[in-house]
């Protein structure tokens, strides 16, 4: 519901709520903490926060592989968002995600897509891979 953009009442929607009850659902203390970096990635690009710290992130569990961190791409991606040039944010982004998809990308990566195309203007797009990230990696 926060990916949606939606307002969780009473300070619901936490990621340490999400993973009490993933943890309670079964799943692994490797994929929550995986999983609670991706939400607090995907919060962060648009511009919500959340108690959970990267530092207390960093600390909670075993660092996991994921793909190459384009550097040259994303910096590009980020100066056109920031120039406002929307078919080269696209295009850019499109680039970036393109050989894993939002589900299987960079932290990072992900993270300068989702805030990108918020910025230029695509806030319910980024939302939208938002969730499609999340859904991937089981959310």
């Amino acid at each position: 519901a926060r990916l949606a953009g939606q307002n969780m009442p009473d300070g619901g929607g936490s990621i340490s709520a999400w993973a009490l009850a993933a943890a309670k659902g079964g799943q692994s203390g490797n994929a929550t903490n995986a999983n609670q970096m991706l939400l607090r990635a995907c919060f962060q690009a648009l511009g919500e926060s959340d108690p959970l710290t990267w530092s207390e992130l960093a600390t909670s569990g075993e660092a996991s592989a994921s793909p190459a961190l384009d550097g040259p791409l994303v910096y590009a991606l980020k100066e056109a968002s920031q120039a406002e040039k929307l078919g080269e944010t696209v295009l850019l982004s499109l680039l970036i995600l393109g050989e894993y998809g939002p589900g299987a990308s960079h932290l990072i990566a992900l993270q300068e897509v989702l805030a990108a195309l918020a910025r230029v203007g695509l806030e319910p797009e980024a939302r939208a891979l938002g969730i499609e990230a999340a859904l991937a990696n089981g959310i």
